[in-house]
């Protein structure tokens, strides 16, 4: 009986003492920092803030801590925040609009990683990116995986699919859809456009994929199944979305991390596709959704000529 009652006791004895060196390690490093802005947080989703932070600290390793500032803040108080947040961070990631914020930051604190995240549309323009790892959303993959997952939800028998592309989208991206649309046996090309008053006809649609443009078109309450580019938080999109591909700064801070190890690596091209996201109850057919899961986790190979 005496042991019965002590064994609750070792057993938590045991995990003391398999996870004290952790936890004395994971708070000795310095923290990863990423600059996050109230708007962000709105849209995105506080929770979802805090799940993202969780999970990106423990697959690290190290704290990685949110540096929150109010929309429109300046670059003296967004580096104050910095500072205040932690005076000898591992690194700092900050969102291309911070561009100015992060060359300041550099020239102070030279020998702290900078990382710059780009999103889908975006292209950084400050004049000492060289000093930076930037970070860019791999399109094309994004572009081949949404393909795939089109062939998947038109079947056998599709009908017209349409794509909106932004303008800066090159031929490499709407060329991986088309070999996405083509391994799930579907030969028809899709219809490419850049902005949502190109769709005057909404008969007919087997599927409607929005790679960086074209959001105005879910206002005219599209009866299709949507693919959708976002980092919106998924309880404030429609039904009509089956699947997003999310590339914001939280998804992708923990490949980006990864990321600084290998900054000097000559194969580096500091590319990361965006987190896709199924919803399954927004799907009827079970073996669609499935096949959707397996889809988005694809690996895309690039030919020599891609790259």
């Amino acid at each position: 009986m005496a042991l019965k009652r002590k064994k609750p006791f070792i057993v938590l004895l045991a995990f003391f003492i398999i996870l004290t060196p952790f936890f004395i390690v994971f708070f000795q490093r310095p923290p990863a920092l990423v600059v996050t802005d109230a708007s962000f947080v709105a849209l995105y989703g506080t929770g979802r803030l805090k799940q993202q932070t969780l999970v990106a600290s423990l697959t690290m390793k190290r704290r990685v801590r949110p540096v929150l500032i109010a929309d429109g803040a300046g670059t003296d108080v967004l580096l104050l925040g910095i500072e205040g947040t932690s005076s000898r961070p591992h690194c700092v990631l900050f969102p291309s609009r911070y561009i100015e914020a992060a060359e300041q930051y550099r020239e102070q604190f030279p020998h702290i990683p900078v990382i710059i995240m780009e999103g889908r549309n975006t292209r950084t323009s400050g004049t000492g990116t060289s000093n930076f790892l930037v970070c860019r959303t791999d399109r094309e993959t994004d572009s081949y995986r949404a393909g795939l997952c089109a062939g998947i939800i038109a079947g056998e028998e599709p009908q017209r699919i349409i794509v909106f592309q932004d303008r800066s989208a090159n031929a490499r991206e709407r060329n991986a859809f088309i070999r996405g649309l083509r391994e799930q046996g579907l030969e028809t090309p899709p219809v490419f456009y850049n902005n949502a008053s190109q769709l005057t006809d909404t008969k007919d649609l087997s599927c409607v994929v929005l790679l960086g443009s074209g959001a105005e078109i879910l206002e005219k309450n599209l009866k299709v199944p949507v693919i959708l580019c976002t980092w919106l938080d998924p309880d404030l999109t429609s039904n009509e979305i089956v699947l997003i591909f999310d590339d914001s700064p939280w998804t992708m801070a923990v490949p980006a991390l990864g990321l600084v190890k290998i900054e000097q690596n000559e194969d580096f091209n500091g590319r990361i596709p965006s987190k896709p996201l199924v919803f399954s109850a927004r799907i009827a057919d079970n073996h669609i959704s499935q096949n959707l899961k397996k889809a988005v986790e694809k690996p895309y190979e690039k030919t020599e000529e891609r790259q």
